[in-house]
């Protein structure tokens, strides 16, 4: 799963999803609203977005991999059955909205104090 870590959990929106701009600023709109600045998508939501949907069904190929490699390792004990399980609900994606202007300043901050 490394590789898919290093390789597949950045998405160019611009390059690959260019139709999909006008959706993700609706979504950190939406973020944004949120009085704690936490916003929980399932796959029914994550489906909407096709740079979300991207991540997940990537992840899920990675676990289905992971998965078979562990049936046929240890065959003799999942005969019927495979080792995890991933429902279609159990993914959720939580967005945090980050405040680049706050974190800008306490950057400016730092550096005046620092000798």
């Amino acid at each position: 799963m490394s590789t898919w870590w290093q390789t597949k959990t950045m998405i160019d929106i611009i390059k690959e999803y260019p139709e999909q701009i006008s959706s993700f600023e609706e979504l950190v709109a939406e973020l944004k609203t949120k009085n704690d600045g936490l916003l929980t998508l399932t796959s029914t939501a994550i489906s909407k977005y096709c740079f979300l949907n991207q991540l997940l069904v990537g992840f899920q190929a990675e676990f289905n991999n992971l998965n078979q490699h562990l049936q046929d390792r240890y065959s003799n004990y999942y005969v019927d059955t495979m080792p995890l399980f991933l429902g279609e609900n159990d993914i959720s994606f939580d967005l945090y909205s980050i405040n680049f202007d706050k974190i800008a300043k306490l950057f400016r901050n730092f550096k005046i104090m620092r000798p």
